[in-house]
């Protein structure tokens, strides 16, 4: 198998989550942020579930078969050690589901780890749900999610006032969307992403 490297020459690897514990970073991500990072990615800290409850709800998750899951998640790692995730909610298998990004750690932010690791989930996900669609609609004031869409292939189809999740206060939103080779041909940036330059695990 080939193996992409950064352009620091570390190795990311993208791995389905599999496991509680895998899931109690994602919830400890949210919960131990800071009120700025929480601001930041449009959150509101008072509609975060109780640990215990949120981790129960996303681990009973992990035994549905794809067809049956509302939510995925995608865990991020560089040289050994989980950074971020991914995450698709909304699915509608064989149709379309919302993808959203998350760097952990401040330090590998800006170091072109995210479109290396974003690649590699949406591809995941597009297989493992037969999507035509991938939508993602981050905080319009949110600029790393808003700078790197587009770099995968993501074309902007509107900005407009909602609140876009149950942890979310109400906010202005950019929806992007990508047309994938399941869905129907229309005009839109290259996207070739593929799962076999990446360990897998």
């Amino acid at each position: 198998m080939n193996i992409q490297v950064s352009k620091d020459g570390r190795r990311p690897v993208v791995q389905l989550c599999h496991s509680r514990d895998e899931l109690a970073r994602v919830v400890s991500y949210f919960h131990d942020a800071d009120d700025a990072a929480l601001l930041a990615m449009g959150v509101d800290r008072t509609l975060l579930p109780v640990r215990d409850e949120w981790l129960r709800r996303l681990a009973s998750e992990l035994e549905l078969e794809p067809r049956d899951q509302k939510i995925c998640y995608v865990i991020w790692r560089c040289d050994g050690r989980s950074i971020g995730h991914s995450s698709m909610n909304k699915i509608i298998y064989g149709e379309e589901g919302y993808a959203h990004l998350h760097m952990w750690d401040g330090s590998e932010r800006r170091r072109g780890l995210g479109t290396v690791f974003m690649k590699a989930s949406i591809d995941i996900y597009i297989q493992r749900f037969s999507l035509k669609r991938v939508i993602s609609e981050p905080y319009a004031e949110n600029p790393g999610p808003n700078k790197l869409l587009p770099k995968l292939g993501f074309s902007l189809v509107k900005r407009y006032r909602t609140t876009p999740g149950a942890i979310n206060f109400e906010q202005d939103v950019n929806r992007w969307q990508l047309t994938t080779p399941l869905g129907p041909h229309t005009p839109r940036a290259p996207h070739n992403v593929r799962i076999a330059p990446f360990i897998v695990e």
